[in-house]
């Protein structure tokens, strides 16, 4: 049998159960019932759901009142409509009916009749009948047959301009933007097939023309260049282009299957000479000589022409060529440029010695039959074998009096002068080893001119 306290203690757990139980069930009772239903009773929650209500109402009422005002309008429209044709119709009768009262059937040759005014007495006056506006009426309300009948002859003019030629300029003989761009296109350039043109103001459907190419290109105004059906713009477009040399090989890409031939009519290059030297020109074999000495260059194979607009001034003209004809064009002029400052400033390359551990020797010696530069390498990257290489003709070698593991390449030739550093540079180049930490060899460090201005 338990103890009294052990019994006590059961009792007075169990009545704090009972307790918490009531309590529990006395809370949920609470938000259940009366405190829910406390929030709905309260003026201000019924006041906000009142005028929510209203407003629903009232936008309900609005949009009926719209559509019954719309369906009311609808119908007004129709009467409207139909009163007006009756009318057309009454005016249309109206006019038949005075006119076969003012006309009267005569006989011809006693065999066919024809209808003739009748005559009026001098005092009588014809009634004068007002002619209804049937036609301008229908007009307003009906499309006219012989503007689309235009329109559809305009596209089938339009398509058989556009199988003429690749390219196609709309222009327009008074527009100066026309002009600039026809200067450029067929004067300057040899395009074939030519471009064909079409004059807008001078073509009987150059209006209806020039509408349709708005339509298709969104370009309303001439002039307006079509390179097999799309536009690439108007005289300053055209113009841009052939200024940044990107006119002829736009047009080809746009061209397709259907590419012609596009040259420059006529290209020029001017060259202006110094007073202190002179230059002749044979048979495309030209001398320039100057304070320094004598060159030559031989440019008989290539297709230009040399000229002479006056004593201080060379001309280099190239005829019907492509774009790589008229680069061409520009390296002839760099090539005798090059010349000229050859004898009268020379050139000077300056080579440095590099290496990580292993230095560099390097011999330099004047060969006296040929009388040229041979120069001898050794210990490059510590090795036994001797590199030897020859200096171009006209080329001077020495080692600099100033700076240590420098050489200085000189001479009137630009091309013997650079080449032979590209030939020391070369034969020091390093094999079967990773370039980026090998770093040993011979390198230009500087370009310049014997005699600096």
């Amino acid at each position: 049998m338990k103890p009294v306290s052990t019994r006590l203690r059961a009792q007075r757990r169990l009545k704090y159960y009972l307790i918490a139980i009531v309590a529990v069930l006395l809370i949920f009772t609470y938000f259940t019932t009366d405190a829910a239903g406390g929030v709905q009773k309260r003026p201000f929650y019924q006041s906000t759901v009142k005028a929510m209500d209203n407003a629903r109402a009232a936008a309900i009422k609005k949009n009926n009142d719209a559509k019954d005002r719309s369906h009311i309008q609808k119908l007004d429209d129709i009467e409207k409509a139909t009163g007006k044709q009756s009318n057309l119709r009454e005016k249309q009768d109206t006019a038949n009916r005075g006119k076969a009262e003012d006309l009267e059937e005569i006989s011809i040759a006693g065999r066919a009749k024809m209808q003739v005014p009748k005559l009026k007495n001098e005092g009588e006056q014809a009634p004068i009948v007002k002619q209804a506006p049937a036609a301008a009426e229908v007009a307003e309300t009906e499309e006219d047959p012989g503007l689309e009948k235009e329109a559809q002859e305009a596209s089938m003019e339009l398509d058989s301009i556009l199988k003429r030629s690749p390219i196609i300029i709309f222009s327009k003989t008074y527009c100066p933007y026309s002009k600039k761009a026809k200067r450029v296109l067929l004067d300057r350039y040899s395009i074939v097939p030519a471009p064909y043109v079409v004059e807008l103001d001078i073509h009987p459907q150059g209006y209806h023309i020039q509408q349709l190419l708005g339509d298709i290109t969104s370009r309303r105004t001439v002039p307006n260049v079509l390179v097999n059906g799309l536009s690439i713009g108007g005289g300053d477009d055209i113009v841009a282009l052939d200024q940044q040399d990107e006119l002829a090989s736009k047009i080809k890409s746009m061209a397709g299957q259907r590419r012609g031939k596009m040259r420059y009519i006529h290209s020029e290059e001017l060259l202006p000479i110094p007073e202190n030297v002179s230059i002749s020109i044979r048979a495309r074999v030209i001398t320039v000589e100057g304070p320094r000495g004598k060159l030559t260059k031989d440019l008989s194979h290539i297709a230009v022409t040399f000229g002479r607009p006056n004593k201080s001034t060379i001309s280099i003209e190239l005829h019907h060529g492509i774009r790589k004809g008229v680069a061409t064009l520009r390296t002839v002029r760099t090539l005798i440029n090059n010349l000229i400052i050859g004898v009268t400033r020379g050139f000077l390359y300056k080579m440095r010695y590099v290496y990580a551990h292993f230095p560099i020797n390097v011999n330099i010696e004047k060969n006296s039959e040929t009388d040229l530069y041979e120069v001898e390498i050794r210990n490059f990257l510590g090795e036994k074998i001797v590199r030897r290489i020859t200096a171009q003709p006209g080329v001077e070698i020495i080692t600099s009096p100033n700076v240590k593991d420098e050489l200085q390449l000189s001479g009137n030739s630009l091309e013997n002068v650079s080449q032979s550093a590209a030939d020391i540079q070369q034969i020091c180049r390093v094999r079967n080893k990773d370039i980026r930490k090998f770093l040993d060899g011979l390198y230009v460090s500087e370009r310049t001119n014997i005699v600096v201005e």
